[in-house]
């Protein structure tokens, strides 16, 4: 049985978390070496990936995990995490990374990150998409950027991680600025 597709973009889909992906979350958050500086090493969710997927399918209006798959293939490349930014803000803060060097520098996240956008604020109430990046990472930058993502300042030491603190870049996407339809989102695509 195939996974359902939430979108189609142009060399990747947007889909959720099947049950034949868990292998390849579980190793993507295991592998704390490939995790690299910039995510955040979480190794309490191994401990419950598939229990939750069993209640939740890792996905529903409060967040989740959204996965960016070859369009070809149906092969997991990247994941993209949505969850609440802060109690009292109208936002809701997205994550993402892409599992394998190979498909690292194509577009796929993106590709993968105005998909995401587009189905966010179309599935939630939410006006406003917020992501959080480490100044040095210029790849996410980059992405941020080409999705339609501006920025807005410097959290100074904001990010505890590893034992040391960091500063982190906000970044914000306004339901005002988001593709409207899917012609726009191919458009953005490219």
């Amino acid at each position: 049985m195939s996974n359902p597709t939430i979108i189609t973009g142009s060399r990747v889909t947007l889909r959720p978390v099947g049950v034949a992906d868990l292998d390849v979350l579980e190793a993507a958050y295991a592998d704390v070496e490939a995790i690299g500086g910039f995510f955040p090493v979480q190794l309490e969710v191994l401990g419950n990936l598939r229990t939750r997927h069993a209640e939740s399918g890792l996905i529903d209006r409060d967040g989740g995990t959204l996965l960016v798959c070859d369009r070809e293939s149906d092969r997991p490349l990247a994941m993209v995490l949505f969850f609440p930014s802060s109690p009292y803000l109208d936002a809701v803060e997205l994550a993402y990374r892409v599992f394998e060097s190979e498909a690292r520098g194509r577009g796929v996240m993106t590709e993968g990150l105005i998909l995401a956008t587009y189905v966010l604020f179309a599935w939630l109430g939410t006006n406003r998409l917020e992501l959080r990046i480490s100044p040095g990472n210029t790849a996410s930058r980059r992405v941020a950027e080409k999705a339609g993502f501006v920025y807005e300042g410097t959290a100074r030491e904001a990010w505890l991680d590893r034992g040391a603190r960091h500063d982190m870049q906000l970044w914000s996407m306004l339901r005002a600025d988001a593709p409207e339809s899917l012609d726009e989102v191919r458009k953005r695509i490219g």
